[in-house]
């Protein structure tokens, strides 16, 4: 069950994103919940949540969020406005593109800057990428490393994430899903090269990104926010999202997320797998944690928890003899020099050993807690809330 603190951590979420004031727990207090506040990046939200409660600005963990609150506002103008230009650009150089997560949902929320958005994504077609190339240094953005399914473009005042396909091809009921993304989009009544998802399509797309981060590490507030937001904004088919979620194999994870929804945002009685969701929300922080991730890269590669040593060997063994796709991300020229991967893997032991030594440990450390027990947890908690991890994923 929630505790006191969450629950004051939800009234002022709830009151920053509906404007009404919400009664906070008895012996409430902004200082206790500040930690949390942190770990999940909700500075402006929770600012404007106790401002609607009526909590004194005097406090001085308000005045603390309020300093936030101006630097967000700021980074969040400069992003909105590269942003701009970038559409703009895009559409003067026949660039097709389809905004993605952040860069849509920020709009829907009461103030832009209460959405955090550490980079803007952005699906784009593979065979632009010329065109796309000579774009982006026209407006001094410099190219980053490629990824699976991303390629990185990076200036001061905005991180760009230019999605070759929606989920990478690793994850492979998604992939197989969403292919490249493009059969998903119309193009916009506003602009001749962009293109947009259905209301429910791209709802089903924020809810596929928040389980393959649910399951996969974890995932913060903030992601919950947007999946209500949308259903609040749009009145979208449900039926069709039912029959896309089966497909998917979510139905049941869509049903109990649903629960949490409904807990979070309408005061619901909390039901025993809506819990669970929530308490994996605020045990996550923003983003997740390194242990989380270790131990969903784990639990996806042994069905049985007895085999955690040969689980922890092949990742000690990964991290000394990185993948080629991985490699090729830190050596992108790899790509067109496979034969170079042996030496390279030499020169990346080389350089971990002289400058990356605290990497080492802390991985080497991680793997050293991970024990069967909190992987069969794992396992159980994904179960209990309707979702599977495993090779096919």
């Amino acid at each position: 069950m929630l505790n006191e603190k969450q629950r004051g951590v939800i009234a002022l979420l709830r009151s920053a994103l509906t404007g009404q004031a919400e009664i906070l727990p008895q012996g409430f207090s902004m200082e206790q919940v500040m930690p949390e506040i942190r770990r999940q990046h909700l500075s402006v939200i929770a600012y404007c949540g106790a401002v609607t409660c009526g909590i004194s600005p005097e406090t001085p963990a308000v005045q603390e969020l309020l300093s936030d609150v101006g630097k967000h506002i700021s980074i969040s103008e400069g992003q909105m406005t590269e942003l701009k230009m970038l559409e703009d650009a895009f559409e003067a150089a026949g660039v097709d593109y389809m905004l993605l997560k952040g860069a849509v949902m920020k709009s829907l929320y009461p103030r832009p800057e209460m959405r955090a958005m550490s980079d803007a994504d952005i699906l784009i077609r593979v065979e632009q990428q010329e065109l796309i190339a000579e774009t982006m240094k026209k407006l001094g953005f410099e190219k980053g490393i490629e990824s699976d399914h991303e390629l990185n473009w990076t200036k001061p005042s905005l991180h760009v994430e230019l999605h070759k396909r929606p989920m990478p091809s690793y994850n492979k009921r998604f992939y197989a899903y969403y292919g490249n993304g493009w059969d998903r989009g119309k193009p916009s009544k506003d602009a001749k090269h962009r293109y947009e998802m259905s209301w429910e399509d791209f709802f089903i797309f924020l809810f596929s990104h928040f389980t393959k981060h649910f399951r996969d590490g974890g995932i913060g507030l903030l992601q919950l926010c947007d999946l209500q937001l949308y259903r609040d904004k749009y009145s979208m088919n449900e039926a069709y999202i039912l029959k896309e979620m089966k497909k998917l194999h979510l139905d049941v994870f869509y049903k109990n997320v649903m629960e949490a929804l409904n807990v979070v945002f309408c005061g619901a009685e909390e039901q025993d797998a809506a819990d669970v969701i929530l308490q994996v929300i605020f045990s996550s922080g923003a983003y997740g944690t390194k242990q989380q991730q270790r131990i969903s890269w784990a639990v996806r590669h042994t069905e049985k928890t007895d085999s955690v040593k040969k689980v922890k060997r092949r990742m000690l063994l990964e991290l000394v003899f990185l993948p080629y796709w991985r490699m090729c991300l830190k050596y992108p020229f790899l790509r067109k020099l496979p034969f170079l991967l042996p030496i390279m893997w030499v020169v990346r032991w080389i350089d971990t050993l002289l400058f990356r030594r605290k990497k080492i440990r802390q991985e080497t450390e991680l793997l050293r807690r991970m024990t069967p027990d909190e992987i069969s947890e794992y396992q159980c908690r994904l179960s209990y809330v309707g979702l599977e991890l495993n090779k096919k994923e």
